[in-house]
């Protein structure tokens, strides 16, 4: 299973990962890319709110990005926010302290956080 669609306290990884954006009015709009033989992602609330569209993804991710990028109706001076589905810690206020941050930058920024440990499942069988 695509770890996007992986369970996570109640609902999947991609649901967490939309959630700060479906929750702020400012995201009028909600490009997923998804493989095109994906039929997992219509049976999820996110998939039925009027700003999620879905469009083909690509071989790799920058052209997922790229197909994204292709299908946003944006003004000059809107932004557009990129977001990996398969990483479900951002909160609505990091989306906020971005936004503010970017705010007066003809640019743009970037959002980020340092991790220092990976994460492993394991079983009693391995040590």
């Amino acid at each position: 299973m695509p770890k996007q669609y992986m369970p996570l306290a109640g609902s999947t990884v991609i649901e967490h990962a939309l959630a700060p954006f479906l929750a702020d009015p400012r995201c009028r709009q909600i490009i997923v890319a998804l493989d095109p033989a994906d039929v997992r992602f219509r049976t999820l609330p996110p998939a039925r709110d009027p700003r999620v569209q879905v469009v083909p993804g690509g071989a790799q991710r920058c052209d997922s990005v790229r197909n994204a990028l292709q299908a946003i109706a944006a003004a000059d001076d809107d932004w557009v926010l990129v977001h990996d589905a398969a990483r479900p810690c951002v909160a609505r206020s990091d989306v906020d302290t971005l936004i503010a941050a970017v705010a007066g930058d003809a640019v743009g920024g970037l959002l980020a956080v340092p991790l220092a440990d990976t994460l492993k499942r394991g079983n009693d069988r391995q040590r």
